[in-house]
């Protein structure tokens, strides 16, 4: 009986992966199509990438020549994420 239960999962896990690459393939095959006609509905326009990048220019300027503060694995994180709470008087909420 165990073989048949496992026999059955591994025959819906197959299914499953299958219907998955089914589904990925024709999602490409639909956006090469689209790009070869020249439907740009997937594609950011130019004003959404200035956008971006007045979001992201600013991070990167603060960052400029800043060293990551490091932490091991399996720690909460850095102990400056913490000091950077406590300025304003709050913490971290965990588990």
């Amino acid at each position: 009986m165990l073989d048949h239960v496992f026999t059955d999962a591994i025959g819906a896990l197959r299914d499953s992966l299958e219907r998955a690459f089914l589904e990925r393939q024709a999602f490409e095959e639909r956006f090469q199509v689209d790009v070869l006609l020249g439907d740009a509905t997937l594609f950011p326009q130019a004003a959404e990438v200035e956008a971006s990048w007045r979001v992201v220019d600013p991070l990167e300027e603060f960052w400029l020549g800043q060293e990551p503060a490091l932490y091991r694995a399996g720690e909460w994180g850095p102990k400056e994420a913490d000091e950077m709470l406590a300025r304003g008087g709050r913490v971290w909420r965990r588990p």
